[in-house]
């Protein structure tokens, strides 16, 4: 039997399985070509943190040796905006004070910059031009930089710019677009910023009883945004009304840890929560579509979450195990399938997101960014 026969065989198979679960190939495919679940066999390209802290061989091979809180670990990361010559970057922060730009294509670090000694946890990249990023740490500032195409020139107009209003932890980044930006904190408040001046804040939103933990702005309507809080509700928000916060849902009796848009539509919207579900609301009718679970008995809580192209697929990650799980939202309210990450020097998988062209997932474990192409 030919090598072009044996494929051909694996593909159907596993074809075969999936709409067995009614799952439609040909539509919710990384690639056209190839199955879904085949292409959790390909080729792992992985990020190791720079070795800043010469902790990097200590790390693999006398880890138990070395102070912990020493090591240099991600902390979160985006992924470029689709569409120009820039869609492969992917900026990501660090529990050391830095923040990364990498080539996702490569692993080639595109810029990398020194906010200080503090810890990085949000992180974010204008998803138009993919040319700004911006981060937020435990101090409650945000820095935004341009990112140098050639990192020798530093000029006035390439600096750096710092926001500062929050009196809590950054929790959340996101760019409305390139004039604007949205952030959150654990001081329970979110800020509009205008990113053409120095600092200039639009408007303060305290509509959450408690601290924002998670927000999204959907990839239709740059106006309109999601949060979750640990007060467990998420809210929707568009900047245009008034009373700018429109709805409100109440998820369990736990924090809401991250929210995402359901790609390319304003009216569906998922919420990951502590008490390890994951509901998902049709904004129209003002009611939940949906609730899944890891399991019966997996009670770890959900960390992030995310969506296939046409999202039909649901996948999510927990800080407890090195598992992502994955539903077909029209399917049972159980995983269909499970991806586990056993190469990892740590049990957890942080921040699970799928890329702009939807063709590759990436996940945090430790000081590794692991990317599933």
């Amino acid at each position: 039997m030919s090598k072009k026969e044996s494929l051909d065989q694996l593909i159907q198979k596993a074809k075969k399985d999936l709409e067995a679960y009614s799952i439609d190939t040909d539509i919710h495919n990384f690639d056209i070509k190839e199955d879904y679940r085949r292409r959790f066999d390909s080729n792992e390209l992985t990020f190791v943190v720079s070795n800043k802290l010469s902790l990097k061989n200590n790390y693999t091979s006398k880890s138990s040796e070395i102070d912990d809180s020493k090591i240099e670990k991600f902390t979160n990361f985006q992924w470029a905006g689709e569409g120009n010559a820039y869609s492969n970057r992917l900026v990501s922060v660090t529990n050391r004070g830095y923040a990364y730009v990498f080539n996702s294509d490569n692993g080639n670090i595109i810029c990398s910059e020194n906010f200080g000694s503090g810890i990085l946890n949000a992180c974010a990249i204008e998803q138009t031009e993919n040319q700004m990023f911006a981060v937020g740490g435990f101090d409650g500032a945000i820095n935004l930089k341009n990112i140098l195409i050639n990192n020798d020139r530093r000029d006035n107009e390439t600096g750096t710019k710092k926001f500062t209003g929050h009196q809590g932890s950054v929790s959340a980044i996101q760019f409305m677009n390139t004039a604007f930006m949205i952030s959150a904190s654990l001081d329970s408040v979110l800020l509009l910023w205008d990113i053409n001046s120095q600092g200039k804040i639009v408007s303060t939103y305290r509509e959450h009883t408690s601290e924002f933990t998670c927000l999204d702005v959907n990839d239709v309507n740059g106006n309109i945004f999601a949060t979750g809080s640990g007060d467990t509700t998420c809210k929707i928000w568009d900047i245009r009304e008034k009373k700018a916060c429109v709805s409100t849902f109440q998820g369990s009796d736990s924090s809401i840890n991250c929210v995402k848009f359901l790609p390319g539509r304003l009216s569906t919207l998922a919420a990951g929560s502590e008490d390890s579900s994951i509901r998902l609301y049709d904004l129209r009718a003002v009611k939940e579509l949906g609730n899944y679970k890891k399991d019966v008995n997996d009670n770890n809580s959900v960390n992030s979450i995310g969506f296939s192209k046409s999202g039909i697929i649901l996948f999510a990650s927990t800080a407890e195990n090195n598992t992502l799980s994955f539903w077909n939202i029209f399917g049972k309210d159980i995983p269909f399938c499970r991806y586990k990450y056993d190469k990892g020097n740590e049990t957890g998988l942080l921040r699970a997101s799928i890329n702009a062209d939807k063709t590759k997932i990436a996940f945090i474990n430790g000081n590794e960014i692991v990317i599933i192409k």
